[in-house]
């Protein structure tokens, strides 16, 4: 079924922090690249119609995930069971892809360079297709499916808006946020908010087109009608964080909980307890509460990675601290709330352990890592997902079984987890993989 557009109007751990730090062998081994990477389960590559780099991925209502990518020309979707096994793969859409967004009964949502909306059915076929923006235009911004309807935001140099569509691909309301009158100013839609009653929040970039050339941030609060309840400053470095009956901005190592209109209803600063933090990375849990991860460190001392469950009033009601040993740096990449209680910690270094003696010359290493974590801050395994090792490092009786070697290992573009297994989507090289590792 397809439907046709119209655009109306606008209407656990100590604090102290020692001077040295002894490496036991053990560590120093597991950080040196040699410890072996964790054993998947299973693991399937895009080969068809050939190895292409992964684009989307999503897991859908009853289980199963799909990965998005671009091959001859064309959109591809493939859909993989809990066991690895390709249960479709087809070419989908023109165009770029751009998201995949799970919808209800299996399904998933495709949006496309062509400002183009399709509902994608758990047997691949195509129910609708929505052109869900005006010609000229490109689709900037977009939001979970939430109350039967999916919301993005368009823009142009002369043209922006927000769009809600319902679940058969029609138009609910659309609000132009500039029709192209000359009035100096361009609008960019770049995160939205959804809140479980209907509201929307729209964070946009709205820069001027003429001198002075400035450039600011607003959040722009709407009805479930689509209609402009008020709008507010905001920092222009703030990032809008969806989670479904609440919305946070996080802004340096702030977080600040808002309202469906946007006024702020607490902020919690982790700088305030260590001065030296100043960057978090947080992920919303389907609830009022929010996890964030930030790094504390003394330079060539020690780092802690700390993960830190806000509850709904902005307190901490938990954290899971870890030691890092590096001379370097550590921080926690990215943060993911995979279901059932559980966090996911994506951490990466760059690390230089030539201080280290008689074991390594002039070594460089970077390592990737995914932390398990249950809300109650305990960590419940650890997974090694990438070593890289670019430099030349000395083997012996003891480090039995290194070798001088360059190694280059997986990207990591998404996690998605059910009750039993961890799903891990990226890219090796030109190939996009999905992988799984057993949950303890």
């Amino acid at each position: 079924m397809s439907s046709a557009s119209t655009f109306p109007a606008a209407n656990n751990n100590s604090p102290f922090r020692p001077a040295r730090i002894a490496v036991p062998l053990v560590a120093a081994l597991l950080i040196s690249g040699c410890v072996v990477a964790s054993t998947a389960l299973w693991r399937s590559n895009i080969a068809e119609p050939a190895a292409a780099r992964s684009i989307a991925s999503a897991m859908s209502s009853d289980g199963a995930i799909y990965q998005g990518y671009q091959a001859n020309g064309a959109i591809w979707l493939r859909k993989l069971d809990s066991t690895g096994a390709t249960l479709w793969q087809q070419a989908v859409a023109a165009g770029n892809l751009l998201a995949l967004v799970p919808a209800d009964d299996g399904a998933v949502i495709m949006v496309t360079s062509n400002r183009e909306v399709l509902l994608i059915n758990n047997d691949g076929t195509t129910a609708w297709t929505q052109e869900a923006a005006p010609a000229g235009t490109r689709i900037s911004s977009w939001s979970r499916y939430a109350n039967d309807r999916f919301y993005l935001g368009y823009t142009a140099a002369t043209s922006a808006g927000l769009v809600a569509l319902d679940a058969d691909g029609a138009m609910v309301w659309s609000h132009v946020l500039d029709d192209g009158s000359d009035d100096g100013l361009a609008f960019t839609p770049q995160a939205l908010a959804v809140f479980s009653s209907g509201e929307v929040l729209a964070k946009l970039l709205v820069e001027a087109t003429e001198v002075p050339m400035t450039r600011e941030s607003q959040l722009y609060a709407f009805d479930s009608d689509g209609a402009l309840v008020t709008a507010h400053d905001a920092d222009i470095n703030a990032r809008l964080l969806d989670n479904q009956h609440s919305a946070f901005l996080l802004t340096g190592a702030d977080v600040q909980r808002v309202d469906e209109t946007g006024n702020p209803l607490w902020t919690h600063s982790f700088a305030e307890a260590n001065p030296n933090v100043t960057y978090a990375r947080c992920a919303g849990d389907q609830n009022l509460e929010v996890a964030c991860s930030y790094t504390v460190y003394e330079p060539d001392v020690r780092f802690d990675n700390v993960v830190a469950w806000l509850n709904a009033d902005g307190d901490v009601r938990a954290e899971h601290r870890s030691l890092v040993v590096t001379t370097a740096y550590q921080y926690a990449s990215q943060l993911y709330f995979a279901g059932n209680r559980t966090w996911i910690q994506q951490r990466d270094a760059n690390q230089n352990l030539a201080s280290i003696p008689l074991l390594f010359e002039s070594p460089e290493e970077r390592w990737q890592t995914l932390q398990v974590l249950q809300d109650d801050g305990t960590l419940q395994q650890t997974l090694i997902m990438r070593s890289t090792i670019k430099s030349r490092y000395l083997c012996s009786d003891i480090l039995h079984g290194c070798e001088r070697t360059n190694r280059t290992g997986d990207s990591i573009s998404n996690v998605l987890a059910d009750d039993s297994q961890l799903y891990v989507v990226g890219n090796r090289g030109s190939q996009g993989f999905i992988s799984s590792y057993a949950l303890d």
